[in-house]
């Protein structure tokens, strides 16, 4: 073939190294700059070196045999990979192919040469990391290294100026279909493909660049900026995204394995370097995958050197025979089970959290321990039952029990020989062995009495836990006995009392009911002698008025005075009396229409005191309606009473709700009370002020006090004298009839 003018174009721009030397005496007779670049030597220096001096002298003979194997070869020519070097003496692998040419009359080979170092030593890298991928990884090379790339250059108009045999071989064109054409009219379905981006990003920046295309099959393409437009160099990629595809699969394959055990599992490589930690083990040892893969096992875990941890590691390594055990991690506090696998790449360890089991089988050891000294100490006389074997086990409390030394290990039937009442003794077997045959049984309980060796009565309870097979046989039961001889007399005595208290309620019940009916029938008949007292000291000021002094007419309005209050006391000791006894059923009642019912029914006492009554958001709640208006008009009427001359009462109304109940406050700006009297004025008949001042019975707060407690709630003040005062009280949200 020629030294055309497209060849030469090909050679000179082209971004791999290109040389031209002589069939026969291997002399080199031309380069190109990337060739000049690429090695260090100039072009002089090129020509005075033979194609063989640029490898090195172990593989010259390798050379000439390659070069002695292709003459008669046609076409693209592949020599191979071979270890060149450069001018400085760096040894580089360069992948070289190669065309037969006409130069300058004489017999050459032009040759590509294609810098693979990098190249082999991921692929290296990739044979490390999987060895079960290496078939696949193998063949993917064998696929790469069999084709050559296909090539095609385009001018600055995307118009095809050169379309090489792979590339009709790949893209199933032939030359001549494209040559002169512009590439997007051949391919208009490549306008929406990453192909055409990159070609137009690549002819505005003048950067090359490498991506990767789907065109039918994946294609690895390589543009490169030419003077007059673009080279390309791209090559059929297929199989190895296949193999990248089998390579994620398998990799997900045995992540999802591993994610999926139970257990915890991470793995180290030979420098214990952590190349794996799954969920599990993020869970266990609260280190998450991303901030411990790629470091030191050691570094992390430190304070496992100098434990088993370490120990058993290193010996698996050493020793290349897997390694099971139990140890206990201090820093987190736990106990794991452990096995590790060693391996070529490594260390493989799978572990899980056993921190319950050890803490169970550590408590049963307690347990076994303190049930022997409990035999031995405690009061209660301990069994243990071995019904298969028919042997019994008791504790030293028998001894106390039946009031001398008995046995501590004999046969089942040797049991029943002690001495049990004998009216007791046919129902215990009975109900034990009852409890026994019903598989669904697993407690025992019954009370029976025995007779010491003294001839002394003892009652005592006896509970046993039965042990059942899988087939809910019993097969073994432990229990204590307890001498409940004081408790029995106790329950005696505590029935005598009962009846002794039931008898003195019905008393009081009786005395109560005379009481009431003697207050009710008192009220009435003592307000008849008022009525007349008041009637006729009337008569008597209306007919002799006139002819009575002025001291006189004072003890007249003296009796009248004390009549009425005398009335009145009666009246409020009749509420008094009735006052906590719920008779109407639990309505729902809104708080802020009752206060509307106080203000109207006050209305005049509240015009003439100026009285300011602000009411918050109120609930409705559910409560004995006639005790709760009672209760809020008794506090209202002495926050408008006892208030400073100087000012006008105020009273904010307000309710608090927290889980259980309702907080009421009725809050005013009066005259406050001093903190010594605060039980003091819920007692009735109990004043602090002068009556003349501040008149009525002090009976009203003790009603109120009886209406809040018979709902089950609470009344209380806060004040200071001088200060004002807070009444507060309290209806539960469940209040029961």
């Amino acid at each position: 073939m020629g030294y055309t003018q497209d060849y030469s174009r090909l050679f000179y721009f082209n971004p791999f190294p290109n040389l031209v030397y002589d069939f026969d005496t291997f002399e080199i007779l031309d380069v190109n700059q990337s060739a000049i670049n690429h090695y260090g030597y100039s072009s002089e220096e090129f020509l005075s070196l033979k194609i063989t001096d640029l490898s090195i002298k172990e593989e010259r003979l390798r050379v000439k045999k390659a070069h002695l194997n292709i003459c008669n070869e046609v076409g693209n020519i592949g020599f191979g990979i071979f270890t060149q070097q450069k001018k400085n003496g760096e040894n580089i692998r360069m992948d070289t192919n190669g065309h037969k040419i006409d130069f300058q009359g004489r017999k050459c080979i032009m040759v590509i040469c294609q810098d693979v170092t990098i190249k082999e030593g991921q692929l290296l890298e990739l044979q490390k990391s999987n060895k079960k991928l290496k078939e696949a990884f193998e063949e993917k090379i064998d696929i790469i290294e069999s084709i050559g790339d296909a090539f095609f250059t385009m001018d600055s108009n995307f118009i095809v100026t050169y379309w090489n045999k792979t590339a009709e071989k790949l893209i199933g064109l032939k030359r001549e279909a494209l040559l002169g054409k512009n590439l997007w009219d051949v391919f208009p379905d490549a306008v929406s493909l990453p192909s055409y981006t990159n070609y137009h990003k690549v002819m505005e920046t003048g950067e090359p660049i490498m991506f990767e295309d789907f065109y039918g099959v994946w294609f690895e393409v390589n543009a490169y900026p030419s003077n007059d437009g673009i080279s390309v160099f791209f090559r059929d990629i297929s199989h190895r995204k296949e193999a990248d595809e089998r390579l994620l699969k398998a990799y997900d394959e045995k992540n999802q394995i591993l994610e999926s055990i139970g257990d915890a599992f991470f793995a180290v490589d030979k420098d214990w370097t952590i190349t794996y930690w799954n969920k599990e083990a993020e869970n266990i040892l609260g280190k998450k995958r991303d901030a411990i893969l790629g470091k030191n096992l050691w570094e992390e875990y430190a304070d496992a050197i100098d434990t088993d941890f370490y120990r058993q590691y290193h010996k698996a390594v050493a020793t290349g025979k897997t390694v099971s055990f139990e140890e206990h991690y201090p820093t987190l506090n736990k106990w794991f089970e452990v096995s590790a696998y060693p391996s070529f790449k490594g260390l493989s360890v799978y572990f899980r959290d056993i921190t319950l089991r050890k803490e169970t089988d550590i408590r049963i050891l307690q347990a076994n321990e303190r049930f022997e000294k409990v035999t031995q100490a405690a009061t209660d006389a301990i069994w243990d039952w071995d019904i298969e074997n028919d042997t019994l086990y008791r504790g030293v409390g028998f001894d106390k029990l039946f009031g001398h030394e008995v046995s501590k290990k004999l046969k089942g039937a040797e049991f029943w020989e002690e001495k049990f009442h004998p009216e007791d003794l046919p129902e215990l077997k009975a109900g034990l062995n009852e409890c026994l045959q019903d598989p669904l049984k697993e407690y025992w309980r019954q009370e029976y009495r025995i007779i010491q060796k003294n001839g002394e009565e003892k009652t005592v309870i006896d509970k046993g836990v039965i042990i059942r097979n899988q087939d809910g046989k019993a097969i073994r039961m432990v229990g204590a006995i307890t001498d409940i001889t004081h408790r029995v007399i106790y329950e005696k005595e505590m029935l005598k009392l009962n009846k002794i208290l039931k008898k003195h309620v019905k008393e009081l019940e009786m005395s109560n009911e005379e009481l009431e009916q003697f207050a009710f029938i008192a009220s009435h008949d003592l307000q008849e002698p008022l009525r007349m007292i008041s009637s006729f000291l009337n008569q008597i000021e209306r007919k002799y008025g006139h002819q009575l002094d002025e001291k006189a007419q004072q003890y007249i309005h003296f009796a009248t005075d004390g009549a009425k209050r005398m009335k009145q006391i009666i009246l409020d000791l009749l509420e008094y009396s009735r006052a906590g006894k719920l008779f109407d059923p639990i309505e729902t009642i809104n708080l802020s229409q009752l206060i509307d019912d106080y203000r109207a029914l006050r209305r005049r006492l509240i015009k003439e005191k100026k009285a300011s009554i602000i009411v918050d958001v109120l609930p409705e709640v559910k409560c004995f309606k006639v005790p709760l208006i009672q209760t809020l008009h008794c506090l209202l009427d002495n926050a408008i009473k006892y208030v400073k001359e100087t000012e006008h009462p105020i009273i904010r109304i307000s309710a608090l709700e927290t889980e259980s109940y309702w907080q009421i406050t009725i809050e005013d700006n009066g005259i406050g009370i001093d903190s010594q009297f605060f039980d003091k004025i819920f007692i009735i008949f109990q004043r602090l002020h002068n009556r003349d001042k501040y008149g009525g019975t002090g009976i009203g707060l003790s009603i109120a006090k009886k209406h809040v407690e018979s709902w089950g709630g609470k009344i209380w003040v806060e004040s200071e004298l001088g200060n004002g005062s807070k009444f507060c009280f309290t209806i539960d949200k469940n209040i029961e009839a």
